[in-house]
């Protein structure tokens, strides 16, 4: 009984803290990603209500030290709704130069996805908006006559406009107007979800193991 009234306390948290981060402007990705983490730490045996159990799990785990920098941040701003307090690790992200495919390559997984994937792959190619940007496009973003696009920014970015090649504007053309935006409105997850196993499957397909890193 007192596990299931914990577990009870620690959901309910979990919800507030998902509505403070909404309350205060956060992007829904980085909410979905912050809560995402709270639960992960849950899961492991962590208790929301103790900072030393938590430095505990991530002192266990073999995550990189830019995934524990994360989320000890977002421990930290769950200690800020809740009047909590604590002494946080210090984890330094180490900076990596990005792996930068051939164009060939990128046209090459383009190719070998389907349907929404091919066209929201070809979005980011040619814009190079963020993903959360790309999703929440909708129809009325899109001018077929002058060939452009529209960005609604997020995190502090800026409004965009951008020229569309013939190739994507065909790409969306062809999509199913079922909803207000191009993709609908299925969460963003599950579009990664689908779109590490389409990546995989190309690279085996191809044999070229380098696509797995685009």
């Amino acid at each position: 009984v007192l596990l299931r009234n914990e577990a009870a306390i620690t959901n309910g948290k979990i919800v507030e803290y998902e509505f403070w981060l909404l309350k205060r402007g956060y992007a829904q990705s980085t909410i979905e990603g912050r809560i995402k983490v709270m639960k992960r730490l849950v899961k492991l045996g962590a208790s929301l209500f103790d900072p030393e159990s938590i430095k505990e799990v991530l002192a266990k785990q073999t995550w990189s030290d830019g995934r524990k920098e994360y989320v000890t941040e977002a421990y930290s701003n769950f200690l800020i709704m809740t009047g909590g307090k604590w002494d946080p690790p210090k984890y330094c992200r180490v900076e990596k130069i990005p792996f930068i495919p051939t164009e060939q390559e990128i046209d090459q997984l383009i190719a070998g996805c389907g349907g929404k994937t091919s066209v929201v792959l070809q979005i980011l190619k040619e814009t190079a908006m963020r993903i959360g940007e790309a999703w929440k496009l909708k129809w009325i973003d899109i001018d077929f006559v002058n060939s452009t696009i529209r960005v609604t920014p997020e995190k502090g970015s800026h409004a965009r406009m951008f020229k569309m090649s013939s190739k994507l504007l065909a790409m969306i053309s062809a999509l199913p107007r079922k909803a207000d935006k191009l993709f609908g409105n299925y969460d963003l997850r599950g579009f990664r979800s689908s779109f590490i196993k389409q990546r995989k499957r190309t690279a085996l397909k191809l044999g070229n193991p380098r696509m797995i890193q685009i």
